[in-house]
């Protein structure tokens, strides 16, 4: 429109008026004339039908003038009330055509500008508010992990103190019941008492060794590693486990992933843990499945997935399950501490571990490593196994 002369609506309305009018001052004139010209003409042109004529022409002038009115006026308002309504329901994207160069194609242009900072402001916000969600986000889940860690740390100390003051008795106990055993006048039932209390004791030392495991600083080197190739190795070890039988295992490892810098021995605990967990979750057998991969090709970050078909975790308790000796194993078959060490060696690797369950369809923990250089030359594994 800038490169246009613009019009004006008065001078379209003014111009429109002056024709109209003069158009029908011709007509008029014109038809009195012609009549008059007619054999007996001016005998039977009277007042009255004079009057007549002007009414005619007056009447082709209203309608005329009518229909300018509308094009001119009324349709290009009812264009902006409607594309204003569309607006006021947040259709942003509506626009309307420019299809004259007057002040209502001035407006229009306006309205459209309007509308499309408005749906560029809203793109905006729409933008700061997901930002701001996932800071969200990252700030519960950071405020979760201290919260974690200062229990980690608090139980660990307190677990080194518990361990060494139970375990010096313990091993006088242990001491004792060897050589009360070996006496010749121990009946039978004695002696399977005994060998109960023994039994216990060994439970008890392996409370301790898993304490002291806790509390004391995971040591050893870290290393590049192949990370599908550590997940292989790692599942043969429980492929002997009881009930591993029941279990059909799924492969996904994707292709070429990056080698990852860790500790191999720390990494391969928290996934037999892991896939132990997903053992005793399906007693009557189900799917682990087992995934890795990065989420795009500049990714510095491994992600292994690690999902069972069992019972479920209940959402109450999805915010416990890596506090220290929280469990819902059944007693003797666990005592809570195999998520906190997991998750308390994964932070050591500068990584994170997260879950999701829904009870009766299983869980997913998922593990997210940073990687550091290389590729590795492992290829994709799709395979199942059972």
């Amino acid at each position: 429109m800038s490169g246009k002369r613009k019009s004006s609506i008065s001078r379209e309305i003014v111009s429109s008026l002056v024709v109209l009018t003069m158009s029908a001052t011709v007509l008029i004139s014109a038809t009195v004339i012609w009549t008059s010209q007619l054999p007996g003409g001016r005998e039977s042109f009277t007042p009255l039908i004079l009057v007549l004529y002007i009414l005619l022409f007056a009447v082709v002038i209203a309608v005329f003038g009518t229909l300018f009115l509308s094009r001119t006026i009324v349709q290009p308002l009812r264009k902006l009330v409607e594309a204003t309504q569309k607006i006021a329901k947040g259709e942003l994207e509506t626009r309307i055509e420019i299809d004259t160069e007057n002040e209502f194609g001035q407006l229009t242009e306006a309205f459209n500008k309007m509308a499309e900072e408005l749906a560029r402001k809203q793109n905006n916000l729409e933008q700061k508010i997901q930002e701001l969600e996932k800071i969200n986000r990252e700030l519960r889940q950071t405020r979760d992990q201290l919260i974690i860690s200062e229990k980690l740390a608090s139980v660990g100390r307190l677990s080194a103190g518990i361990a060494h003051e139970i375990g010096n008795p313990l091993s006088i106990i242990s001491g004792y019941l060897e050589i009360i055993s070996k006496a010749q006048e121990i009946k039978e039932r004695e002696k399977d008492l005994i060998s109960r209390v023994e039994g216990e004791l060994n439970r008890i030392n392996q409370i301790i060794r898993e304490l002291l495991d806790y509390s004391r600083p995971p040591s050893g080197e870290a290393e590049f590693i192949d990370l599908n190739q550590l997940i292989k190795e790692t599942l043969k070890l429980i492929e002997l486990q009881k009930g591993f039988l029941k279990i059909k295992t799924k492969l996904n490892l994707e292709q070429s992933l990056p080698l990852i810098w860790v500790n191999r021995n720390h990494l391969k605990q928290v996934l037999i843990n892991l896939f132990l967990n997903a053992l005793d979750a399906m007693p009557d057998g189900g799917v682990l499945q087992i995934n890795t991969f990065t989420p795009d090709f500049n990714s510095q970050e491994v992600i292994i997935e690690i999902s069972d078909t069992g019972v479920g975790i209940p959402a109450e308790h999805l915010n416990k399950i890596f506090d220290p000796f929280f469990t819902t194993k059944d007693p003797g078959k666990g005592v809570g501490l195999g998520l906190s060490i997991s998750l308390k060696l994964i932070e050591i690797m500068n990584g994170y571990i997260e879950v999701e369950s829904k009870p009766e369809l299983g869980s997913t923990f998922r593990i997210k490593l940073k990687t550091k250089g290389g590729k590795s030359d492992s290829k994709t594994q799709n395979s199942s196994g059972g």
